[in-house]
């Protein structure tokens, strides 16, 4: 990426990078990355979960980033909830929260 191309990035402010599930656009404006996979919620349990998994993932990105865990995941595309298990080991999420996520698949399929 040439630094032509990132200030001008930075100055667009309506950039459609802005729509996608993880908005990294928002970091040039308000210095915070923007999480856009969940509805709003009022049940603790969904929020606690969904919480949980944003942190997990934080975490991950922060300390223990690894490529060949991205080579991984896209290995298990095919079959959703392997891939689930193997995102839900390398970024060592909770089993409550795996379980949780796993039981609302089920519920949505």
């Amino acid at each position: 990426m040439s630094k032509k191309f990132l200030a001008n990035f930075k100055k667009d402010k309506w950039n459609d990078t802005r729509y996608n599930a993880i908005n990294l656009h928002s970091h040039f404006y308000r210095g915070t990355i923007e999480f856009r996979h969940h509805q709003g919620a009022l049940n603790h349990i969904k929020i606690i979960n969904w919480i949980d998994y944003n942190l997990s993932i934080l975490d991950y990105a922060k300390k223990r980033y690894n490529a060949d865990d991205i080579k991984l995941l896209q290995e298990t595309k095919e079959k959703p909830l392997l891939q689930l298990r193997t995102l839900a080991k390398i970024i060592n999420l909770s089993k409550t929260t795996l379980s949780f996520i796993e039981k609302r698949l089920a519920e949505l399929n």
